[in-house]
């Protein structure tokens, strides 16, 4: 917890560099961060070179991650190198093709391959992810060229072992005779 509170402080004080996954009204996809930096002309910033970035990534449920982002990092207005990040539209059209997509057994590292949508329902369709999956697509959107190719598969993969583990854990999913 200190070095997550560490790591905000410093962004706020343009000390550091720090996003926050966490979809509220101002939060800005990667490519626009980049570009407010750019114009405020504090940093010079390769398209391709995210080094030195914080990020903080929430874990749990949406009720669980709201009462944890309200508590710990609402009050900490954006400022400085301080932003809310969201997922670009191309890995939110991700989720919407692994949301209508039937099956899961796609290859591995495959962008549209099902992992971390199926296991949670909600009528968000973004809402419906993991964690880990929302993480995997956020450092794709950082890393433009490739250079994150081989450890998104390898995240991919470790999120089909999870949803593997919880689907034996949970059983066959429940039809509604709705």
């Amino acid at each position: 917890m200190a070095e997550m509170l560490d790591a905000v402080k410093a962004a706020k004080n343009k000390d550091g560099k720090c996003l926050i996954l966490f979809p509220t009204d101002n939060s800005l996809v990667f490519d626009e961060i980049k570009e407010d930096m750019r114009s405020k002309a504090a940093h010079d910033i390769d398209d391709n070179n995210d080094e030195g970035w914080d990020v903080i990534v929430i874990d749990g449920t949406w009720s669980q991650a709201r009462k944890m982002y309200a508590k710990y990092l609402k009050d900490d207005d954006s400022g400085g190198y301080l932003y809310r990040v969201q997922l670009s539209d191309t890995a939110v059209k991700v989720l919407n093709d692994i949301g209508s997509s039937s099956t899961s057994n796609d290859i591995i590292g495959s962008k549209s391959s099902g992992k971390g949508h199926q296991l949670r329902r909600h009528p968000i369709q973004w809402r419906a992810i993991a964690t880990l999956e929302a993480t995997r697509l956020l450092l794709d959107d950082m890393h433009t060229e490739g250079q994150f190719e081989e450890a998104s598969k390898a995240m991919s993969h470790y999120q089909e072992i999870g949803n593997n583990s919880a689907r034996t854990q949970l059983g066959p999913p429940r039809i509604s005779n709705t």
